[in-house]
């Protein structure tokens, strides 16, 4: 008689093949199923919320950091303009007094209400002048013969005048025809007289066609420096101004300088005896990066272990020469902004990653139920 078959629950197959199975024999094991493949519910979810996590947060810090990182630039750039247009305008308002002042007396000798030929005038209208422009260190006029009559302020700012009357002396023969023949205001290369080197501007007095003789002030090296100091002092930056590519013009340590070296042959310091390094490498570096607009230059370089930034600007408006305006300080200075930006940029990045280490635990979470679920 058959022996009858033992039944097994779902999942589970008996041994019994009913020609092997021994009598009295029967055995239920788990059933072996096929995994199916496919992909992990973890893995899609992970995927999932940390790639919608990653586009969205990286696009917003992606955008955010451009604009900030044009902003900083824009920032630092602005500065640096206006920091050389501070410099340029506080040395033309410097400057500019002593043509105007020559200029007022062409203008008043125009009309016939100055005359250099008339001592007591002209000494009045000098004083006049010439108080009314600290800055300005003498002025003087030159009569057609060469007679000059000269007001000049001392170093306790007390006026003094002085007469020379000197005629026909072959330099100022010159020096009165070229500027009869210019026609105009000019502002000459600077010169030394009196223990000072000076930076002029003459002018030719006309009234109508009768040339009376030439009018010029002038300011000196020192008050130059002064102003140049006071303007370090103000912003930050040293500054300074160079006279061609070898020469200095204004340093807050020019005054100091021995004057032995100088003359009326050379009336200025060469930059290599300032013994300022960051001017020397300055002038052997003539590449450097400029703003769109190409008002001024930037030069960035190392001295020793320091880094320095450099800003200049070619200025053209006081003589044939071009002076070149500089301001220059520590890089660590422009890079506050800069490291600012970085610091952002980077607590962005790590808050990213944060967020898609949360996605990745959020995913694991939702993915274990489901799971469990799918396997029930």
């Amino acid at each position: 008689m058959p022996q009858s078959r033992r039944l097994c629950p779902i999942g589970v197959k008996s041994l019994y093949d009913g020609d092997h199975q021994s009598p009295g024999v029967d055995t239920c094991v788990p059933e072996t199923r096929k995994k199916l493949s496919g992909i992990s519910i973890s893995v899609l979810l992970v995927v999932a919320i940390g790639g919608l996590v990653f586009l969205a947060a990286g696009a917003v810090l992606l955008m955010s950091g451009y604009a900030n990182f044009k902003n900083t630039t824009e920032l630092v750039l602005n500065t640096a303009q206006a920091s050389m247009e501070e410099l340029e305008e506080d040395v033309t308002q410097h400057l500019r007094p002593a043509q105007e002042l020559v200029e007022y007396l062409a203008r008043q000798a125009a009309d016939g209400n100055f005359d250099p030929a008339i001592k007591q005038e002209t000494v009045l209208v000098l004083s006049g002048a010439l108080a009314a422009a600290p800055q300005i260190s003498r002025v003087a006029v030159w009569q057609p013969d060469g007679r000059e009559l000269m007001l000049e302020r001392d170093k306790a700012g007390k006026l003094i005048f002085e007469a020379d009357p000197n005629q026909n002396l072959p330099a100022l023969k010159r020096f009165l025809a070229r500027i009869k023949a210019g026609g105009e205001t000019t502002w000459n290369q600077p010169f030394r007289v009196a223990n000072a080197t000076l930076v002029t501007v003459v002018t030719p007095l006309y009234r109508g066609n009768q040339f009376l003789g030439a009018a010029g002030a002038a300011i000196s090296l020192q008050e130059l420096s002064a102003l140049v100091g006071r303007v370090s002092k103000a912003s930050g930056p040293n500054g300074f101004i160079l006279y061609g590519s070898s020469h200095i013009l204004a340093h807050r340590h020019l005054p100091s300088l021995s004057k032995s070296g100088l003359s009326e042959q050379n009336p200025l310091h060469e930059v290599a005896k300032l013994g300022d390094p960051v001017i020397d490498k300055f002038l052997t570096r003539p590449d450097g990066y400029s703003p769109p607009d190409k008002s001024f230059t930037v030069r960035d370089f190392d001295v020793g272990k320091k880094g320095y930034v450099v800003l200049s600007r070619e200025f053209s408006e006081f003589g044939p020469v071009p002076w070149t305006l500089g301001l220059y300080s520590p890089r660590s200075n422009w890079d506050t902004q800069l490291s600012r930006l970085g610091r952002s940029i980077i607590g962005g990045l790590v808050l990213l990653m944060l967020a898609i280490l949360a996605a990745f635990v959020l995913a694991r979470r939702i993915a274990a139920p489901v799971r469990s679920t799918a396997q029930a």
